[in-house]
């Protein structure tokens, strides 16, 4: 019989690293807005769109779960659960948010002083400026722009028990309205800073697995290949008409393809996790943001401006700056590994 509490547990740590992996293709270069090539902008949209798009959805699913998860189904979360989880999060989440902002800010406002030619547009002239960058700086992320997801998730964490009732009381309902919301547009405007509707549908979806004792894993298995199939259709029709709206309903069929694919191969030891790629999955997450700008601006000025020469450096930046965040990674964890556990959220 299988015990898919373990099953779950490792497939989603094996999927850590290469969904985040992809998460780094979205913030490399744009091959949608400089090359001509039909193959090269599907390759692209394929990678960058689809696969890469399942990643922040996997992350808040995760998240929510284990942010309600109990192993007794007795267990409630009440007002001392809720106040242990901030504190815990404030270690997991806060710090590591605050550091590698601040990180950035430094960045921007010591490099321009040294290169002037490095630009204005990423100085940090003035104190307002200095804490608007920790929220709400360039497209309404934080400075450190991938860390709008941490961002995202802290305010989440805070308004759980709003979610907690509502997931407990109405069940699926409020999935299915949020699920709604978030097909029918992504952003929610807020002052100087968005809260993204992925992150309100995809949290509260983790949530109502955890709250109701359902796991995530069992309840894609029994769904069987179906929703393979109606994933594939709906990439093929993303891919022919570009059309966001398709792309997000077919987002979560293919969390569910994808979950039932990945865990039926851990479950057959096809697939096993590196503790260590997965552990460092966040660091990665942290780190990428200014190197694959970089490193990226770097490969265009050596490659040729072609459609095959930015499709190498597609595929080149993000392997430098993973490759670079692994090494990194090791060396801090190796000489400074209290600094690093601190970065990491005690990770």
């Amino acid at each position: 019989m299988t015990d898919y509490t373990s099953l779950q547990s490792k497939t989603f740590n094996f999927l850590r690293f290469p969904l985040m992996v992809f998460i780094v293709f979205i913030h490399t270069i744009n091959l949608s807005d400089v090359a001509n090539n039909v193959f090269v902008q599907d390759i692209y949209y394929l990678i960058t769109r689809v696969i890469a798009a399942l990643g922040v959805p996997t992350f808040f699913i995760i998240s929510g779960y284990y942010f309600f998860y109990t192993k007794k189904e007795n267990e409630v979360f009440n007002k001392k659960s809720y106040f242990f989880k901030l504190k815990k999060r404030v270690k997991t989440l806060l710090i590591p948010f605050l550091l590698w902002n601040l990180f950035m800010i430094i960045f921007y406002i010591v490099v321009p002083l040294l290169i002037p030619s490095f630009g204005a547009d990423g100085q940090i002239k003035t104190v307002k400026q200095f804490f608007v960058a920790f929220v709400s700086y360039n497209y309404h992320t934080p400075i450190n722009y991938p860390l709008w997801y941490v961002r995202d998730l802290m305010i989440l964490c805070i308004l759980s028990p709003i979610i907690y009732l509502l997931i407990k009381y109405l069940k699926i309902i409020p999935l299915i309205i949020l699920f709604i919301v978030a097909v029918w547009r992504f952003y929610i405007p807020m002052p100087r800073m968005d809260l993204t509707y992925q992150s309100f549908f995809y949290f509260p979806l983790g949530a109502y697995f955890a709250i109701h004792h359902k796991n995530i894993i069992e309840y894609c298995r029994k769904l069987s290949f179906y929703p393979l199939i109606v994933y594939i259709i709906f990439v093929v029709a993303f891919l022919i008409t570009k059309d966001d709206t398709i792309n997000r309903i077919g987002i979560i069929f293919g969390l569910i393809a994808t979950y039932n694919i990945v865990s039926y191969f851990v479950e057959n030891n096809k697939l096993k996790e590196n503790p260590f790629l997965s552990e460092m999955s966040f660091f990665l997450f942290c780190f990428h943001a200014l190197p694959i700008i970089i490193v990226s601006s770097r490969l265009k000025s050596l490659l040729p401006q072609t459609d095959w020469g930015y499709l190498i450096n597609y595929f080149l930046s993000v392997f430098i700056v993973v490759l670079l965040a692994i090494i990194t990674y090791k060396i801090m964890k190796k000489y400074f590994p209290r600094f690093t556990s601190i970065l990491m959220g005690g990770r």
